[in-house]
């Protein structure tokens, strides 16, 4: 059958190219099957002379003895995210959005995002210039982080968590939710990897050839969600507080505010796409994004990537 058009897509397993004895070019390819696949028009390549150049002691003159490239190491950042007040009107304008440039994650050179917690909503806005960033095909809506774009947020369990270097990949309660767009239409999963009152109807196993994970919870909050886009890439929508962060909450009125309940851990992140997949991954704080070609890696998190979320009363 013809191939036109089929993508290796993200991997590969060692193939290979072979010439038959008649003249035939053949390329040996496989992930999760084994393809042997004709090739047409190699047959007319021949080896290039682009000849020789030659690297004199002169030309180097100058050069250090070894190039040091500088690599960004791993570190918890601090966001201000506003509490309290009415919150901002979900309607994809953000002007009513705090300006500082502390309460604004610069995810991508193209995207920032921000955050506001109300006494009962949780609120996220997000600037990317992509008006197509969310669209996404996932038929399981369990996958929306491998079959197109999405909105990305994390979001920790414990107020002021005692050691913030701790490793503890997951604490019960710890979600992550993510925000895309299925035929047009906004749908919202809450992931939590650990959750004891989880029916086991919610849980979700992630498989792959080279691992695994299985998460308490993964369930529609679509109905939950309220959301609003301009068309021009800036995104925002609020989700009920009482749904994803469960800790205690009360008013954020002065005389409820305390100073011992301002700190979570977090990170906000964006999923860019092609409509059919997701080709790339940032957040603000976390730098283990690099993988897009493993469900179980691209699904799992370590809460030590996370960033600080600072409450700060409006």
């Amino acid at each position: 059958m013809s191939v036109d058009g089929v993508s290796w897509e993200d991997e590969c397993f060692f193939p290979t190219i072979n010439q038959t004895a008649d003249g035939e070019i053949y390329v040996v390819t496989g992930k999760e099957h084994i393809s042997i696949n004709r090739l047409a028009g190699l047959e007319t390549v021949k080896r290039q002379n682009w000849g020789t150049i030659t690297v004199t002691p002169a030309m180097l003159a100058g050069l250090p003895a070894t190039l040091v490239e500088p690599v960004q190491k791993q570190v918890r950042r601090t966001l201000e995210v506003a509490a309290g007040g009415k919150g901002p009107t979900v309607d994809g304008k953000l002007e009513d959005w705090p300006t500082a440039e502390t309460a604004w994650a610069r995810i991508d050179p193209r995207t920032t995002a921000s955050l506001w917690i109300t006494s009962d909503r949780i609120h996220a806005a997000f600037r990317t210039g992509d008006p197509k960033l969310l669209d996404n095909s996932a038929t399981d809506p369990r996958f929306l982080f491998k079959f197109g774009g999405a909105l990305d947020l994390y979001l920790g369990a414990k107020w002021n968590p005692g050691n913030l270097q701790e490793n503890t990949p997951y604490q019960p309660g710890d979600c992550r939710l993510l925000i895309a767009k299925i035929k047009g239409k906004p749908t919202a999963m809450l992931y939590r990897p650990v959750d004891p009152k989880a029916p086991k109807s919610e849980e979700c196993v992630f498989t792959s050839p080279i691992g695994k994970e299985v998460f308490a919870s993964v369930r529609d909050v679509t109905s939950d969600l309220e959301f609003a886009e301009d068309g021009k890439g800036n995104y925002e929508f609020s989700v009920p507080l009482s749904a994803v962060l469960r800790v205690e909450f009360k008013k954020l009125g002065k005389q409820d505010w305390h100073e011992d309940k301002t700190v979570i851990l977090g990170d906000l992140g964006i999923i860019r796409g092609n409509g059919s997949q997701n080709v790339q991954r940032a957040c603000w704080n976390s730098l283990d994004t690099w993988m897009t070609s493993d469900i179980p890696s691209e699904v799992r998190w370590r809460s030590l990537n996370w960033g600080v979320l600072k409450l700060v009363q409006r």
